[in-house]
């Protein structure tokens, strides 16, 4: 789009600059003691573990979005850039006491989606 500013006059253009993709689905595995959380990072990556208790993900950096899942397994993200990015789904016990506990419950999972350029990506995941 082209705005053609003239001196002396005001010009006015309003744009969106937000990301019109949407990523939907459920997660499935999740136990009723267990919180679970959405991230979703940039292109296809491969995360084979999680850190060291304390230590910040190597892909923290690069998150673009993130979502809680609901009671009932479902998530939604609106406002996404379209194009390939990697869901990683986290499940921690909220009975964990220390950071060493929430490290040894956490469960993970991750996948490889395409945020389409008009309607929703679907995904269905399932935590091991």
């Amino acid at each position: 789009m082209a705005v053609d500013l003239r001196s002396g006059q005001v010009t006015r253009q309003d744009m969106d600059l937000t990301g019109v993709g949407v990523i939907a689905g459920t997660v499935t595995g999740v136990g009723a003691d267990e919180r679970a959380h959405i991230t979703i990072l940039p292109g296809q990556l491969e995360i084979t573990e999680l850190p060291r208790a304390g230590e910040e993900p190597w892909w923290a950096s690069q998150v673009l979005a993130g979502a809680p899942v609901n009671a009932d397994g479902s998530f939604r993200i609106e406002g996404l850039e379209p194009g390939t990015c990697t869901l990683v789904v986290m499940a921690v016990t909220t009975q964990a006491q220390t950071i060493e506990e929430v490290r040894a419950s956490t469960r993970f999972t991750t996948a490889v989606v395409t945020v389409p350029a008009e309607g929703e990506a679907t995904v269905e995941l399932t935590l091991p």
